[in-house]
């Protein structure tokens, strides 16, 4: 009986740890200013907000993390003028993710970073290339604008996109 005992209490202690181990691992932390996208078996069930969180072991588990901190995406864009002049143009853009729309943000924007720059791209080479050195210099502020509208009404779902520097220093490159 002795050895039997002494198994049964083995196998016991090893239960114990593993029924121990899979409720702890149920715990997780979210840091501040980050949202954490909790799926159960594959599907979206919820987001985690800053804080300690639990998930149901083995059924849920962690998609991704999503930084609410404002980020910033400095592009420097080269196009030509009207006037044929190479310019190279530095634009920075700033932006965050809407605490309320971290599921659009997770799951509608595969590369918002790439996205933002091909967007701005399009509205600096649909601009510059019909004004001459000149004129693309003085309307600088337009030309932020029609890229801060166009983010405005791309991103409105999902991030907050602003342009709080533009900076914009026109300077002719030789060829």
């Amino acid at each position: 009986m002795e050895g039997a005992q002494a198994m049964s209490l083995v196998i016991g202690v090893i239960v114990g740890i593993f029924v121990l181990g899979t409720i702890l691992s149920g715990f997780f932390q979210v840091h501040t200013a980050e949202a954490v996208v909790v799926q159960r078996m594959g599907k979206f069930a919820r987001v985690a907000s800053a804080g300690i969180n639990f998930k149901l072991p083995w059924l849920d588990q962690i998609a991704g993390r999503i930084d609410l901190r404002v980020q910033q995406l400095a592009l420097d864009v080269e196009t030509k003028t009207k006037d044929n002049v190479f310019v190279k143009i530095p634009v920075s853009v700033q932006y965050h993710v809407i605490p309320d729309h971290v599921y659009e943000a997770f799951y509608k924007l595969a590369n918002p970073r790439q996205q933002i720059s091909s967007y701005v791209f399009s509205v600096i080479l649909g601009h510059v290339p019909k004004m001459n050195l000149d004129d693309a210099f003085l309307q600088q502020s337009d030309i932020a604008a029609a890229i801060k509208q166009g983010l405005d009404d791309v991103m409105k779902r999902t991030a907050t996109p602003s342009m709080r520097r533009w900076s914009p220093t026109f300077s002719p490159m030789t060829r």
